[in-house]
C-alpha cells in the first residue's frame, strides 16, 4: 500500500447513535487501544479565487496536542462515502503559515506552485472538532 495514499470511509450517523455504533462488536474487535479524544484545529488555505480547489488540491494546517502538520491532498476518487486520494503530510515546528517548500514530494510541490501561479495563499476556512481515536 502506498504510504502517501489515504483511503477514508465517511459515515453519517445521528449523534445519539454514536455510543451504540462504537460499542459494536466489529469495531471493538478492531480497536488497538483505549479510546483517545483529540481536539483538532484545522485551517484550510487556498488563493482568493480557489485556484488549488479548482485543480483538486487541498492544503491545510492542523494543530493537535501541541503539534502542527501541513497536509496536501490531491486527486479525489469518491463512491458512496469512500474517498481515495494522494496525501502528503509533514510536521511543521511551532505555529506557522503553510510552507510550500516543505512539501516532501517535488512533483506535488511543483503542481501546487503551478496551480497557484504566483497568487498568495490565504486562510479560506477553519474547523474545530473533537475526534475519538481507538
Amino acid at each position: 500500500m502506498d504510504p502517501n495514499r489515504e483511503i477514508e470511509l465517511k459515515l453519517s450517523i445521528a449523534p445519539g447513535d454514536a455510543p451504540r455504533v462504537l460499542d459494536h462488536p466489529i469495531l471493538r474487535a478492531a480497536a488497538i487501544g483505549e479510546a483517545e479524544l483529540q481536539h483538532l484545529h484545522t485551517v484550510y488555505y487556498d488563493s482568493r479565487d480557489l485556484a488549488l480547489a479548482e485543480q483538486g488540491i487541498s492544503l491545510r494546517l492542523r494543530r493537535a496536542g501541541g503539534r502542527q502538520w501541513q497536509t496536501v491532498k490531491l486527486g479525489d476518487e469518491r463512491a458512496a462515502g469512500l474517498f481515495a486520494r494522494a496525501e502528503l503530510e509533514i510536521e511543521l515546528p511551532g505555529e506557522q503559515r503553510p510552507d510550500l517548500m516543505a512539501i516532501p514530494d517535488e512533483a506535488v510541490r511543483e503542481r501546487v506552485v503551478e496551480a497557484l501561479a504566483g497568487r498568495a495563499l490565504e486562510p479560506i476556512f477553519e474547523t474545530e472538532m473533537e475526534r475519538t481515536c481507538q
